[in-house]
């Protein structure tokens, strides 16, 4: 007997990147819509995590890494097209966040 099997092949691509480099990741939980919107830097990443909860309420959540290297990071996935963002939405998150963290 004979059958047909898929295989993918991973294979590397090298790109330029300018840097910072903005991303934007959608998501769904099971309280409700969340967005992380991400800041890449050489040495350092920003993401900000905004979700909109089923009952109405809004969430933030916001993580700061450092790193040696942005090259040795998981980071990877966020340079493909899909989850390309730009520094005004990320201004745009990082405005309500800190209006929601001051209680406005």
């Amino acid at each position: 007997m004979k059958i047909s099997i898929t295989e993918e092949v991973s294979t590397v691509k090298i790109i330029d990147v300018d840097l910072p480099y903005f991303y934007k990741h959608d998501l769904m939980t099971q309280y409700g819509d969340s967005v992380i919107y991400g800041r890449i830097e050489e040495t350092l990443h920003t993401s900000i995590q905004e979700t909109l909860n089923f009952d109405g309420s809004v969430t933030y959540e916001i993580e700061k890494e450092d790193h040696d290297s942005i090259k040795n990071t998981g980071l990877a996935s966020y340079f493909k097209s899909q989850y390309s963002s730009n520094q005004n939405e990320f201004e745009q998150v990082k405005e309500r966040c800190l209006i929601f963290l001051n209680g406005f």
